[in-house]
């Protein structure tokens, strides 16, 4: 089994983590080490020094992509701005620094500038946007249901498996459509979409479901997925489909928001599976 954290649990368990990673493989990933890197200043700067140099003495693994190199791979793309280099780096760099000067100094050269304003997957819906998703809902629910999105079960039957994957599908090729183009050097037209979506190996299967879910449970109480929302979700990109053999340890309540029931489909806990 191979386990994935949010960066709370990582940053709020490592004692734990680091006996645990003697028995158990858990991996750090990218996205982690990115949050992690941008939290650093001048105040936090010992303490989280020390959470590397824990990082660094214990049997945890690192996996090193970032969620775009993930991204891409799933659709056979070759991502241009891959920037494992850059994170490895930059462990390095708080690791052999004694001060926070230094370690800002030494990440200047490693164009931290960049990091701390990392393009995230997403950014939250604007207007046009989420009036046509609230369009698209609407349809999916009707076609399945056969009743209108105005009758009282919608709220209900929003969360359904069946919508639940219309708008999962919906998601994947969202995501290959943000990949292409300037990050990918690859034209942004429908032929190519298609070609490229027909290569989706599944793999974001994980994250589709649960971002899906969780923009349905968003929009039934009549409300829009915030920022954070979108950043703390996209951990989820590492832990491939369902049927994969990866579990996600967390702390933060936006999984538990998932439910119950999602949280045992996608394998996610709150604490380390006995």
């Amino acid at each position: 089994m191979i386990h994935y954290l949010d960066t709370s649990t990582l940053k709020g368990e490592i004692n734990s983590l680091v006996k645990l990673s003697r028995t158990n493989n858990i991996y750090l990933s990218g996205y982690n080490l990115i949050e992690l890197y941008s939290q650093i200043n001048e105040i936090s700067f010992e303490k989280s020094l020390t959470l590397f140099k824990k990082i660094e003495g214990s049997y945890l693994k690192i996996d090193w992509r970032l969620p775009d190199d993930v991204l891409a791979k799933t659709y056979n793309l070759r991502f241009r701005f891959s920037k494992i280099k850059l994170i490895k780096n930059l462990f390095q760099n708080i690791l052999s620094s004694n001060n926070y000067n230094e370690f800002k100094s030494k990440s200047k050269i490693e164009n931290l500038n960049y990091i701390d304003f990392y393009d995230k997957l997403f950014s939250p819906d604007n207007d046009k946007t989420q009036s046509q998703e609230n369009q698209f809902i609407a349809k999916a629910y009707e076609q399945v249901f056969l009743k209108s999105h105005k009758s009282d079960d919608y709220k209900k039957d929003l969360l359904s498996d069946e919508i639940i994957k219309i708008l999962s599908e919906r998601t994947s090729k969202s995501l290959l459509i943000y990949l292409l183009g300037p990050l990918t050097k690859t034209n942004k037209n429908i032929e190519t979409i298609d070609y490229y979506h027909n290569l989706y190996n599944g793999k974001l299967e994980c994250f589709c479901y649960a971002f899906a879910y969780f923009k349905l449970l968003k929009y039934s109480e009549k409300n829009t997925i915030g920022r954070n929302d979108y950043n703390d979700l996209t951990h989820l990109v590492y832990l491939e489909n369902i049927k994969s053999k990866k579990y996600f340890l967390y702390n933060d309540k936006i999984y538990s928001n998932l439910g119950s029931n999602l949280n045992s489909k996608l394998k996610l806990f709150r604490e380390f599976p006995k």
